[in-house]
């Protein structure tokens, strides 16, 4: 199983310091049109067999983007919407329907635009999961046990009432988690949990999946592209 992470699919603003965290809709077009040739089925979460997260041989991949940007539903949606793909979304609940806002956790201080509650109605319509991102992107690791308890919680509630779905799923603001938030995630009904370059701790494997960080704004992105997923499948 193959777990891609994107945040914005757009030009790089000139301001932008972290450059990665952009994928212009050409390069992300491509690059799941090269997913489609090689063979993989798009699924979500929600509709996963819990066996497959620990089969590298599995042809199933599932798109996720972090922060909720606007640019995902007028940029990605399109393009996935027109081949029949669905994806997840994880938008910071606190930030929906937030324009020219800047994530204060974050070191790169580029005012950014967040999908509305309509917006993340139809991307469900479309077939999308929606998952949390916790409600203020605070690392995990900074809340007390009961900030954090309240940021699973309040995004959960939040995300539901949009929806209309359960929320099963969580993204660790910036991949950190340590084993009081798996517990305490479980504990709020999560059953997904998603990091990236963390090592796992090893108590529940279902919420310490690991995802491959997408980039696609500079000339090598095919070569940067197809050798993070090599990497991945020969671990």
């Amino acid at each position: 199983m193959l777990i891609l992470l994107y945040h914005h699919i757009s030009r790089l603003s000139p301001k932008t310091l972290i450059r990665g965290l952009f994928t212009t809709p050409n390069r992300f077009e491509w690059q799941v049109k090269w997913l489609l040739r090689q063979g993989y089925q798009f699924t979500t979460f929600q509709k996963s067999d819990p066996e497959m997260f620990s089969s590298l041989s599995s042809k199933e991949v599932i798109l996720t983007f972090d922060d909720g940007s606007v640019s995902v539903f007028k940029n990605g949606f399109p393009i996935l919407d027109k081949l029949g793909i669905p994806a997840v979304l994880f938008p910071i609940s606190s930030f929906i329907e937030q324009n020219e806002k800047i994530i204060p956790s974050n070191s790169d201080r580029t005012p950014l635009s967040f999908v509305s509650r309509e917006q993340i109605r139809k991307l469900v319509d479309a077939g999308w999961e929606i998952g949390s991102h916790l409600h203020t992107h605070k690392p995990v690791t900074e809340l007390s046990d009961s900030e954090l308890l309240s940021e699973l919680n309040e995004s959960k509630t939040i995300l539901e009432e949009i929806s209309g779905k359960p929320v099963i799923t969580l993204a660790y603001p910036y991949g950190i988690y340590d084993e009081r938030t798996l517990k305490m995630a479980a504990d709020c009904g999560y059953r997904f949990g998603l990091t990236t370059d963390q090592t796992p701790i090893g108590v529940n494997p279902l919420l310490e999946l690991s995802r491959i960080a997408v980039k696609g704004a500079s000339w090598y992105h095919r070569y940067y592209f197809l050798n993070s997923l090599s990497r991945h499948l020969h671990k």
